[in-house]
C-alpha cells in the first residue's frame, strides 16, 4: 500500500491514558506574574517563503524526531497547503525566541503547519518524506508537489510564496512556566497534546533524544501502548521520562510535578557522559519491569484500576508508577513471578477497599500526599513479598506525618 494512502487512513488504536498523573496548567507555578511587564510580544506576517528560509536556515526549531510523531494526515496536510494557495486564513502560530540562541524561535504553538510547510518543499530528489497534495476535492490540485505547483500552474504558485501567515513572537519571557501556561490554553478543547513537545524544546540534550528513540524501539512501551508508530502525543516519552525521574530523584520530589520532569531531564543532559551507562542500564530494567507488570496482570489490564470488578480500559500514570518504581528497583523478581496471584489480588482489594490508595490513583494525584501515600502503602504491601523493599524515605516520612495527623 502507498504509505501516503496507509497513513491517511490508518486509525489511532492506541492505549488512552486517564487524567490521573496528567500534566495540567494548574501544578504551575505562578513565579513569572511578577516579572510579566519584562515580556516583550508582537506579532508579525511571515511570508510561507520566509517561514520557509527560516525553516531551511535552522533558525525555527522543528527537530527531525518531531517530525516521527506526526499528528497529522496526508488530506489535513493538503488542506492546509489548499488554504494557503488561495489565501484563506489559517491560524497564527506562536513563537518563543530562544534565550540561548538569538534570533532562533522554539514552537509553542503551530508545530503541525510548520511541519507540512517544511514537507512539502522537501527535495522529491533527496527525500522519501515529502508531500504530494491528496484528498482535495479541487482535481487540478491533487498530485502535485510543489515543484508540480510551480511548473503547472505558476501564478498560483507565487500567490502561495506571498501568502502571510500571522506569527506571534514572545521574547525575553520570564520562566519555563509562562511558556507552559500558554501552552495549555492555546491547546485547551482542542487536539491533546503532550507536554512532552514543548518540554522537548525547552530541554534539548543527548539525554532527550535517548528518550525519544529508546522509547519508540522498546518492544515492551509499544505493547501497553498498543503502539504502531512514533506516538504524536509522545506518551512513551511521558512514561518514560516520569520513571526516569522517580527511579532517579524520587526523594527530591516536592509536589511540583512539572519541575520534577524538567530538572529530570536538565540534570540528565548536562550528566549524560558520565551517567550514560546507568541510564542505558536503567533502560534495559524499564522494559523487563513491564514485562514483569504484564505477566502478573495481563497485556490488557496492566497499569489499570480496579473498578466494578474489572480494569478500567485507560491506563493509569499513577498505577505506572508505583508498579514500575518498585518491580525495576527490586532484585528478586522471580519472588514476585511466584506470587503473582496474591500480588494482583492485594492490588485488586486496594483498588477497591482502601480509600486512602482509591484517591491516590483517582484524580490530582500529582501532589505530594497522594504520591506519598501510594507509594508507602503499595511498597509496605510489596514487602510482604520481598522483605528487601525499601519504600523511598522522603515519601514514607511524609505519609506517617499525614497518618499521625
Amino acid at each position: 500500500m502507498d504509505p501516503q494512502k496507509e497513513n491517511e487512513s490508518q486509525e489511532d488504536i492506541s492505549v488512552e491514558l486517564s487524567s490521573a498523573g496528567e500534566e495540567n496548567e494548574e501544578e504551575l507555578k505562578t513565579d513569572y506574574l511578577n516579572k510579566l511587564t519584562d515580556v516583550v510580544t508582537w506579532s508579525t506576517d511571515w511570508t510561507v517563503e520566509s517561514l520557509i528560509n527560516q525553516l531551511e536556515r535552522g533558525n525555527i526549531d522543528l527537530n527531525p524526531r518531531f517530525q516521527r510523531r506526526d499528528a497529522w494526515n496526508i488530506v489535513k496536510k493538503s488542506r492546509l497547503i489548499e488554504s494557503l494557495i488561495y489565501g484563506l486564513p489559517i491560524p497564527q502560530i506562536v513563537l518563543a525566541e530562544d534565550k540561548k540562541k538569538k534570533g532562533r524561535f522554539i514552537v509553542v504553538d503551530g508545530k503541525q503547519r510548520l511541519i507540512t510547510l517544511q514537507k512539502f518543499f522537501k527535495s522529491e530528489n533527496n527525500s522519501q518524506d515529502f508531500l504530494v497534495l491528496k484528498g482535495l476535492r479541487n482535481d487540478e490540485l491533487n498530485g502535485l508537489s510543489h515543484n508540480n505547483l510551480e511548473t503547472k500552474f505558476p501564478e498560483l504558485y507565487e500567490n502561495f510564496l506571498n501568502q502571510s501567515i500571522r506569527s506571534v513572537i514572545i521574547k525575553n519571557w520570564p520562566s519555563d512556566n509562562f511558556l507552559y501556561t500558554i501552552f495549555f490554553r492555546l491547546n485547551t478543547g482542542s487536539l491533546g497534546l503532550s507536554p512532552q513537545e514543548l518540554r522537548r524544546g525547552l530541554k534539548p540534550g543527548p539525554f532527550m533524544d535517548f528518550v525519544d528513540d529508546f522509547s519508540q524501539d522498546s518492544k515492551e512501551i509499544k505493547e501497553i501502548l498498543k503502539l504502531s508508530k512514533p506516538d504524536y502525543r509522545m506518551r512513551d516519552i511521558d512514561l518514560v521520562i516520569r520513571y526516569y525521574a522517580f527511579r532517579n530523584f524520587v526523594n527530591d520530589y516536592r509536589g511540583d510535578y512539572k519541575s520534577f520532569l524538567d530538572n529530570t531531564c536538565e540534570s540528565f543532559n548536562k550528566e549524560w557522559h558520565r551517567k550514560e551507562k546507568l541510564i542505558r542500564e536503567q533502560a534495559e530494567q524499564l522494559n523487563s519491569a513491564i514485562r514483569l507488570c504484564i505477566d502478573i496482570f495481563g497485556k490488557d489490564s496492566v497499569f489499570r484500576r480496579w473498578k466494578s470488578r474489572k480494569y478500567e480500559s485507560r491506563m493509569n500514570r499513577a498505577v505506572f508508577d508505583i508498579l514500575i518504581y518498585y518491580f525495576s528497583v527490586s532484585k528478586n523478581n522471580n519472588l514476585f513471578i511466584k506470587n503473582k496471584k496474591p500480588i494482583k489480588e492485594k492490588f485488586n482489594d486496594f483498588c477497591m477497599n482502601d480509600n486512602r490508595f482509591i484517591k491516590s490513583i483517582s484524580s490530582n494525584t500529582n501532589n505530594l500526599m497522594e504520591t506519598s501515600t501510594r507509594f508507602a502503602l503499595w511498597g509496605k504491601a510489596l514487602k510482604q513479598f520481598d522483605n528487601t523493599i525499601a519504600i523511598p524515605s522522603r515519601l514514607n516520612t511524609h505519609f506517617r506525618n499525614i497518618q499521625n495527623t
